[in-house]
């Protein structure tokens, strides 16, 4: 059902030759949900004030409803539409009120416009960063463990629920738990999580989570759902402060604070927000549901990393005892460099203590990647190894990791030269 045909048929926005095995970084949108965002502007322009006084405001609520109801299971009242993840981050950190001295605990693996953020408070306000070193491969125990030691005496935690690179499930529901038991303020960076992981924010109640509609649910970026603890819906403001400020201290908060706050903060696009239920829709209908996209997708990742570490024996797939780092749809490979430049009979090797030289590679590669083979996987150069992240998803088939992986061999080949005795 799914494969190269699916995407002939339903993923035509993509420009030919094109092979997307990196779905994770900004998702894709199907073609009949992007004919209806369109249709959704035509709207917007076709009658500017009937739209904005009479028909947004429905559509926001009923989107709402919709991701509150079938992924995120809590009440919708409780979540918040905006533009990404980052954009919900920065709702959060920059509404909270901190004082000098607060410890921030966060993650190494924190995604850097998360990271930034925090480092903008600590110039601004001199809140502490904290950062909890994770050595990946870890198991859930030693992650919940390097947590549980910086927690004590701490305002916040910053936590993902499946991190960016590497792309690795983290226990952020212990994590949650554990921020409860020290009264600590807990925010969950899941932009990679609603349509890729089971999600019930109504039982695990976390002060806040923010995820990304536009990634693997489908939805026109950028989109994205925010939910917020009841007991924070006078204090979480928008951003930008618009006409929908709240006094917290003057006006009372009522169940639809939320929705009077984030439904209309500017003239914006709202389509994305209409597209929402037409995405859950080419999900349940086109897909076959969400049991069937994920299983194609996991069983491919799996299929994917088991082909890459064939061509490369040394390579390894990241994961721990219980596999519970690995995500569904995404495998990381870890591949020393040492064994690529002896596979590839490279003719240098590269400094990793010269972050200069590592990024100018990094990049120089990156590009090639893109221009000369129309694909890209996210990678880094780290501690002698590359760290390399697989995508799959539902138009996706084995050969496009084939294709990819010899991609990047070329590239090395390219970038690094070979040895005289060697050929291209």
């Amino acid at each position: 059902m799914f494969g190269h045909e699916f995407r002939d048929k339903y993923f035509t926005l993509l420009e030919d030759g094109v092979l997307s095995v990196n779905h994770g970084s900004y998702g894709h949108t199907p073609t009949p949900v992007f004919d209806k965002y369109v249709q959704y502007i035509r709207n917007e322009y076709a009658y500017p004030d009937r739209y904005m006084l009479r028909e947004q405001l429905p559509e926001y609520t009923e989107a709402l409803q919709l991701i509150s109801d079938k992924y995120l299971h809590c009440d919708y009242h409780n979540v918040a539409l905006v533009e990404n993840a980052t954009t919900g981050v920065n709702t959060v950190l920059r509404s909270l009120k901190f004082n000098k001295g607060d410890r921030i605990v966060m993650a190494s693996t924190v995604y850097g416009s998360c990271y930034n953020t925090v480092r903008f408070l600590a110039k601004r306000i001199g809140i502490v960063p904290v950062v909890v070193d994770l050595p990946y491969p870890l198991e859930d125990e030693e992650v919940v463990a390097r947590f549980a030691k910086e927690l004590p005496g701490s305002k916040l935690a910053l936590f993902d629920a499946i991190t960016s690179m590497p792309g690795v499930r983290v226990p952020f529901e212990k994590l949650t738990k554990l921020c409860k038991k020290h009264g600590v303020i807990s925010l969950i960076d899941g932009a990679h999580s609603i349509g890729l992981i089971e999600l019930d924010l109504g039982t695990l109640a976390p002060d806040f989570y923010v995820t990304n509609l536009h990634k693997w649910l489908y939805v026109p970026r950028g989109c994205a759902a925010l939910y917020v603890n009841p007991q924070y819906h006078g204090e979480i403001q928008t951003m930008p402060i618009s006409h929908s400020y709240i006094d917290e201290d003057v006006e009372p908060i009522v169940d639809d604070s939320l929705i009077s706050k984030f439904h209309f903060i500017g003239t914006v696009n709202f389509a994305s927000i209409a597209s929402i239920k037409d995405a859950i829709e080419f999900r349940e209908k086109t897909c076959g549901g969400e049991d069937a996209i994920a299983q194609y997708c996991q069983d491919l990742s799996f299929k994917s990393a088991k082909l890459a570490i064939a061509k490369w024996p040394f390579a390894q797939l990241l994961t721990n005892r219980h596999n519970s780092v690995i995500p569904p749809s995404m495998v990381n490979l870890i591949i020393p460099f040492k064994d690529l430049v002896s596979h590839y009979q490279l003719a240098t090797s590269l400094d990793f203590n010269n972050k200069e030289a590592l990024d100018k590679a990094h990049d120089a590669i990156d590009i090639m990647l893109m221009d000369d083979y129309k694909s890209r996987a996210p990678f880094l150069f780290h501690n002698g190894e590359v760290w390399m992240r697989f995508s799959c998803q539902i138009y996706n088939e084995l050969s496009d990791y084939d294709y990819v992986t010899n991609a990047f061999g070329h590239c090395l080949k390219k970038y690094f030269g070979v040895t005289p005795t060697s050929k291209l």
